[in-house]
């Protein structure tokens, strides 16, 4: 007799073609499950989520968004199941949660992106601070900080990195900040700004169909992103959620995650195409510890406040 598939629900961030290369292989690797996905911005998938959890109606299964704000913010709330996949043993302590609810699958690096010739060669790894050069004067954008989480980590590395003053010149430079991640990559599409505080996965997708977009990789250190899943604690259907939530860390869908511009937490993973690995893509300055998304944390509102005194005013 044929067992029936359980229906496990992924509510993620992901881009509908990294979705798309994921079903297939997710199919074949876990016959179990009948997974079903809701795609949206992080915004979109955090509020369903809050509306599913205040109206008893829970779909959710697993969560994967490019926030990792929200989960340290949903594991003090109470919101996950502990869970240690045996999948994710080798993955550092630097990208997974001591107490196991939730472990990063994937690790968006921030670098610079621009487009044209003019700006420089793409053998050159300038340091962050060479937005500075006069060169650079008025071409720069990054997306709003309250709007991004990407834009958040550099906010809060480069502000210990270089202090504030740092972004008092970049002021002073006319950088744009506003707007998310799509905003910035439009300035630099068109031309308005045609150098970019990027995702490089973001970059990844955009070269697919303008090869004329190059990423950056500042020798000081790339910016990480952590990307992780977490099983909810009132998964309906958690036995099988595991499952996939362990097949996110085989190879095939590792595979797809770097094949799409993102790094992987799995040591021995090759990089991103043309892209720096481990430790390599932290240069010599940017340094990442096992605290430090939980510093950024409680110190987000000082951090953005001060940037909006700063940049915004």
């Amino acid at each position: 007799a044929c067992t029936r598939k359980q229906e496990v629900w992924i509510y993620t961030s992901l881009t509908t073609d990294v979705i798309a290369e994921l079903v297939g292989p997710l199919e074949a690797g876990v016959p179990e499950a009948s997974v079903k996905w809701f795609q949206s911005g992080v915004e979109s998938v955090s509020s369903r989520i809050e509306k599913e959890h205040e109206e008893k109606e829970l779909r959710a299964d697993l969560v994967l968004i490019s926030d990792p704000f929200w989960y340290l913010e949903g594991k003090k709330q109470g919101r996950f199941q502990p869970y240690e996949s045996p999948a994710a043993r080798e993955v550092s302590a630097l990208w997974k949660d001591a107490d196991a609810h939730f472990a990063t699958v994937r690790i968006p690096m921030t670098v610079l992106a621009y487009t044209g010739r003019e700006l420089l060669g793409t053998t050159h790894r300038p340091k962050w601070d060479e937005l500075l050069d006069a060169r650079w004067r008025k071409k720069a954008s990054m997306p709003s900080p309250y709007d991004s989480a990407p834009a958040f980590m550099v906010l809060g590395v480069l502000s210990r990195l270089y202090g504030w003053s740092f972004f008092s010149s970049l002021r002073r430079q006319g950088l744009v900040a506003e707007g998310t991640v799509t905003s910035v990559l439009s300035r630099l599409e068109s031309g308005e700004r045609p150098l970019g505080i990027l995702p490089l996965d973001t970059i990844f997708r955009a070269r697919v169909k303008n090869p004329a977009i190059h990423p950056i990789f500042p020798s000081d250190g790339a910016i990480p992103v952590p990307c992780p899943v977490a099983l909810l604690k009132d998964s309906p259907h958690p036995a099988a959620a595991r499952k996939v939530y362990d097949w996110l860390y085989s190879k095939e869908a590792q595979t797809v995650f770097v094949n799409g511009g993102a790094h992987s937490p799995l040591p021995g993973f090759k990089a991103p195409a043309g892209a720096p690995g481990f430790p390599e893509i932290f240069g010599d300055q940017v340094k990442w510890e096992t605290g430090s998304l939980a510093e950024l944390l409680s110190n987000r509102d000082r951090i953005r406040g001060k940037f909006s005194e700063i940049i915004l005013r």
